[in-house]
């Protein structure tokens, strides 16, 4: 998708971009669309409670988060951890990794990290590992009226309370859910 929008393929990139990274570098950011975390999922036989018990395990980290959370970090706190830095993989990829005891943890965005951990029921979610950050829709720079257009909308469809319909119909369930089960 980012890539088109380079290529001036598209107007908008809807998505869940994150404000500030290097992919949104070059690109004008819309509204934040929501708000989210890095987290730790890990097996549940893996006996992971905190970042500490990472000890001897293997964690699998993508390389796009890793201006959130720096394996160096890990290492300082954790000196006895194998990270895998993943550069292209998937976040299903990552759980069936962990599934398979190939790894036994994985960061992740929370939101996405919940939902694949109610596809693979033996890993589930630890801690959250960052602080809060927005996530965005992505606009060629050249497009200013369409950005202030969208900006606008979201304003908005926010008083009406059509935006929290929209989440909750299509986003929030399953983490509530996992919260109230």
């Amino acid at each position: 998708v980012v890539t088109a929008l380079k290529r001036g393929d598209g107007d908008l990139a809807v998505g869940r971009f994150r404000s500030g990274s290097k992919l949104s570098r070059g690109f004008a950011e819309g509204p934040a669309i929501e708000e989210t975390v890095l987290s730790l999922f890990c097996r549940k036989g893996a006996k992971v409670e905190k970042i500490e018990d990472l000890n001897n395990k293997r964690m699998i980290l993508f390389e796009k988060d890793m201006d959130l959370i720096s394996p160096d970090n890990v290492k300082y706190r954790v000196p006895n951890i194998t990270i895998d830095v993943w550069v292209n993989g998937r976040i299903l990829e990552a759980f069936r990794d962990v599934a398979l005891k190939n790894s036994d943890c994985v960061i992740a965005e929370n939101f996405e990290g919940l939902f694949w951990a109610e596809t693979y029921l033996t890993i589930n979610k630890v801690k959250s590992v960052t602080s809060p950050y927005s996530l965005n829709w992505l606009f060629p720079p050249s497009q200013d009226s369409l950005t202030n257009l969208i900006r606008s909308w979201m304003m908005t469809a926010s008083r009406r309370d059509e935006v929290t319909k929209i989440h909750d119909r299509y986003h929030l369930y399953i983490c509530e859910l996992d919260e109230n089960d």
